[in-house]
């Protein structure tokens, strides 16, 4: 976010144009949130209690067939599981480094990614200058489609960038979209599946 204020970075919507980093800031905002929110459910017994009930009374409405004690107990669970993991992270600063350079090169590489299709779809020569205004475009697409929790970001993902890279890719977008959206997720995803099958199938066979 420090990096588009600097930078300037501006999005156009359509007759709007908005500041790159308020759409970053809202997407941090929700994600801070949902941590501190997280924490303090899984620290405080009687705000977990009262948080789960009512989840728990609200999904009930829904599902006629909806076990409530269970709900209760499953989310305990992971609460508990949650609070362990954070407690070991902050007590041993080594724990968090690893996860923070990786999470670090993660963004770096996916961010990088829509310019890659760029240049795919296009045969552009590179441009520094052009890879960084992608590149702080495309921070803006990730922080935009984590506000949204919807599994792998399908559908949130492509509407995010095809109306951030709209103004940028012009008649490109569809191509550099579907390459970009493929590359980062639906092959990662087919290639996951497979090595799941693989490892499933070699534990069936050793077991059996």
């Amino acid at each position: 976010m420090i990096i588009l204020i600097v930078f300037g970075q501006s999005l156009y919507i359509g007759e709007w144009i908005v500041p790159a980093y308020t759409v970053v800031a809202v997407g941090f905002s929700a994600n801070v949130i949902i941590c501190i929110v997280l924490t303090l459910v899984s620290r405080f017994e009687k705000l977990r209690t009262l948080v789960l009930t009512i989840l728990a009374s609200i999904i009930k409405i829904f599902r006629k067939r909806f076990d409530k004690e269970l709900f209760i107990r499953q989310k305990t669970d992971r609460l508990q599981l949650f609070k362990q993991q954070t407690s070991a992270v902050f007590s041993d600063f080594r724990l968090f480094l690893f996860p923070s350079i990786a999470y670090a090169v993660y963004m770096v590489t996916s961010c990088l990614a829509p310019y890659v299709s760029y240049l795919s779809v296009t045969g552009v020569a590179f441009s520094l200058k052009d890879c960084f205004n992608f590149y702080l475009l495309a921070l803006a697409v990730v922080y935009l489609t984590n506000v949204i929790p919807v599994p792998g970001g399908c559908v949130v993902a492509e509407f995010s960038f095809s109306i951030i890279f709209k103004a940028v890719l012009g008649k490109h977008l569809a191509q550099t979209l579907l390459l970009w959206r493929f590359c980062t997720y639906y092959i990662p995803t087919v290639i996951n599946l497979v090595v799941f099958a693989i490892t499933s199938l070699k534990r069936g066979a050793q077991n059996g």
